[in-house]
């Protein structure tokens, strides 16, 4: 399999979901976004379309209101879903309290934070 479809598909696979609680794979993800950074400089992504096709998942990573800071929050949201409550990748449901916590920085979220903040 080729690099580049390889980690198009990687990002994609991810529907735009990142979850604080697994760290290590999280760490993965810094790496997979250096990598793309370097296909970019180096001309492996050489027209519009090309940008675009690996850019619109990366954006919907930005996104974070499909991210889940506990294995806990995505259980229960799954429920919600196998309920029929509510529809796949519709954001998480969270308290005013809770919102106002996500952006703020942390040991916990850190490596979250930093991906986001490679996609930026």
């Amino acid at each position: 399999m080729e690099l580049k479809p390889a980690i198009e598909q990687f990002i994609r696979d991810r529907q735009g979901v990142c979850r604080v609680y697994e760290s290590d794979f999280n760490n993965f993800m810094i790496e997979i976004l250096k990598l793309i950074e370097t296909m970019l400089d180096l001309g492996f992504y050489n027209n519009q379309q090309e940008i675009i096709q690996i850019m619109d998942p990366l954006i919907t990573l930005l996104d974070g209101s499909l991210d889940f800071y506990e294995e806990e929050e995505e259980i229960n949201q799954n429920k919600l879903i196998a309920l029929g409550v509510l529809g796949l990748m519709q954001p998480v449901h969270r308290t005013k309290e809770q919102n106002a916590v996500r952006y703020r920085r942390s040991l916990k979220n850190d490596t979250m934070m930093k991906i986001k903040h490679k996609i930026v």
